[in-house]
């Protein structure tokens, strides 16, 4: 599973042991004092029913959260919540920075390909892509492809954005 899918399974295994401790509670005092079963033999029986319970349980549980949840952001806000690309984008943006800084350039390449699939016009995914394969590949060539498409397709030519992509530029054109 890719790195943003780790939300989504820590979820669900917060689900499976909510639903899992309190059935195997149950079960075991069951087993242990109604039954007079040993205390291993009462372990092991309510550990694989509750863990059945749980396996079959535990989407219904999540299901309920969720709605739980869009519920309530609704009735605080008034409207349901509505990010776009570049607002989900912009952590795995920054951990590609991260990943630069850190001198991490095959994990940060990864990090933003990965974001670019998703947002190919991205000028800060760009010039975060041309820093990585100048700095970490000494592809300079590569890098100002990608710096030229920042100039091409940015209107204001006085952004910040293209200012760095323009000095960048220039800078890889002399190294040559």
């Amino acid at each position: 599973m890719k790195d943003q899918d780790s939300p989504a399974r820590a979820r669900a295994l917060r689900a499976v042991i909510w639903v899992f401790y309190p059935f195997f509670f149950i079960g075991f005092t069951l087993c242990y004092s109604n039954y007079d079963l040993p205390f291993l033999v009462s372990i092991l029986i309510s550990s694989a029913i509750s863990a059945v319970i749980a396996g079959c349980i535990s989407p219904i549980v999540m299901f309920i959260v969720n709605r739980t949840g869009d519920v309530a952001g609704r009735i605080l806000t008034g409207q349901k919540a509505s990010w776009s690309v570049r607002e989900r984008l912009r952590a795995d943006l920054d951990k590609a920075g991260h990943f630069t800084a850190k001198k991490n350039f095959q994990q940060a390449l990864e990090t933003v390909n990965a974001i670019l699939e998703q947002d190919s016009d991205w000028s800060e995914a760009l010039f975060l892509k041309a820093r990585i394969l100048s700095e970490g590949f000494g592809n300079a060539a590569g890098a100002r492809g990608y710096l030229e498409k920042i100039l091409e397709k940015e209107a204001d030519k006085n952004s910040t954005i293209c200012r760095w992509a323009s000095e960048l530029h220039r800078k890889l054109s002399e190294e040559l």
